[in-house]
């Protein structure tokens, strides 16, 4: 089954991966456990990283914490079905992992845990993207026997992804803006007040470190 050495680094590096994968999907757990209050300033500096975009008001710790698991098993399963499947029929490795990510679309659509709306809209927009291009693979097969077929199919497929980056691009750089706008706005009123709240008092000047 295993024959060279790349197929044995694969699986190797599978096993780590999924290792990890499985340590994390205990401890997570165990932390929002002891964590219930998603929103308290303690839980946001030392675990925040695992809330970040999205909602901890509002919302029950359950469904955080579904969602984080489901994001772990599911590129869990992505490995295992990439590596372990690869030398099954081919056909078996493709609806695999087509109705994982069907799996995952609809779990997307159903949770909806993001902070802003538009995350939310960004997520759907890469899920159905991926999952139209899931299908493309077996274009790639003896499923069609026309070259010229697959030459246009391979077109196709890179132009859609070609999309995809650039709208994921275009939506990052405007957070970006919108993000370093806001912080320019907020420097500037601090500067601003700067006189006024010094006048009255409420700033020690004469304070040495």
């Amino acid at each position: 089954m295993y024959e060279t050495r790349s197929d044995y680094f694969d699986i190797s590096f599978t096993f780590i991966s999924a290792g990890i994968v499985l340590g994390l999907l205990i401890a997570i757990p165990v932390i929002l456990k002891k964590n219930p209050d998603l929103e308290d300033p303690k839980f946001e500096e030392k675990y925040g990283s695992l809330t970040d975009g999205l909602r901890t008001s509002g919302i029950s710790v359950g469904f955080i914490k579904k969602t984080i698991v489901w994001f772990l098993i599911r590129r869990l399963l992505t490995g295992l079905i990439m590596v372990l499947l690869v030398h099954v029929t081919i056909w078996v490795q493709l609806a695999a992992n087509l109705s994982l990510t069907l799996l995952d679309t609809c779990f997307t659509y159903h949770m909806n845990v993001y902070k802003e709306e538009m995350s939310f809209y960004m997520a759907m927009f890469n899920d159905a993207i991926v999952l139209f291009l899931s299908y493309f693979p077996f274009l790639f097969t003896d499923f069609i026997l026309d070259l010229e077929t697959r030459y246009y199919a391979g077109w196709i497929y890179i132009a859609i992804v070609a999309l995809m980056i650039v709208v994921n691009v275009i939506v990052v750089s405007r957070d970006t803006v919108l993000t370093m706008a806001e912080e320019a706005r907020r420097k500037s009123g601090e500067l601003h007040n700067y006189p006024l709240v010094k006048k009255r008092g409420l700033i020690d000047t004469n304070i040495k470190p």
